[in-house]
């Protein structure tokens, strides 16, 4: 994909296909190659920042029992009685302000226990300030309390992205990602506010989502 000058877009999705015949040069399959002399520049306009891209929980996210009562889980206890809870309040920030989410936005919350798979995703309905309404119960409880001078409060991420660079799917084989690379002599990279999707080709030494080859300190990187 060669693209010359640049365009200013709403929202922006671009796939990654290949067959076995096609090859950009020596940078392989489903690439987006950056070659001596180039530049890649992808600015989307949301969830930039840290501001924007994550925050921690304002309060815990409670399961609530069948009796009403709220139920929280400890380490190993993988707690399934009653329902979770289907919305969350975000921490201020120190500067007072709130993320620039948006209904329809697509967010993971982390897990505060000892199983990992405990991260839940999940598309916000409602937003004001904070306060966030879920297109569903969540199935854990999700801690948001600093305790004794510990912060053990959850982060929220937001996951969407109105620019998405998306590796086609390859027979099945999910392994056969896309791959971005940019390689020695490149004028500049950035990309910020970008979603990468299906991508990183397993097996294949540098065909990472993201790779910089041997490229000169003086080139203006990627900043994201």
């Amino acid at each position: 994909m060669l693209l010359d000058g640049g365009r200013e877009l709403e929202n922006i999705e671009t796939s990654l296909h290949s067959d076995d015949h096609h090859h950009l040069h020596s940078f392989g399959k489903k690439t987006i190659a950056v070659a001596p002399g180039g530049s890649l520049e992808l600015h989307g306009a949301h969830g930039l920042g840290r501001a924007n891209s994550w925050r921690k929980l304002g309060k815990t996210a409670d399961k609530v029992s069948s009796s009403g009562l709220a139920a929280r889980s400890h380490a190993h206890d993988l707690l399934r009685i009653g329902s979770g809870s289907d919305s969350i309040e975000l921490a201020e920030s120190e500067h007072g302000d709130w993320p620039d989410w948006s209904v329809g936005d697509e967010i993971v919350i982390a897990s505060t226990d000892f199983n990992m798979e405990q991260a839940e995703t999940a598309r916000i309905t409602a937003i004001s300030n904070g306060k966030i309404s879920l297109d569903k119960s969540l199935e854990y409880m999700h801690f948001g309390e600093i305790t004794y001078g510990v912060d053990e409060r959850a982060e929220v991420g937001l996951l969407t992205r109105n620019i998405v660079v998306r590796g086609a799917d390859n027979a099945g084989d999910a392994t056969m990602g896309g791959h971005t690379i940019a390689q020695w002599g490149i004028k500049a990279f950035h990309v910020e506010g970008v979603e990468f999707r299906n991508m990183g080709q397993g097996g294949i030494v540098g065909r990472y989502p993201v790779r910089a080859i041997a490229v000169h300190v003086r080139a203006s990187l990627t900043y994201c």
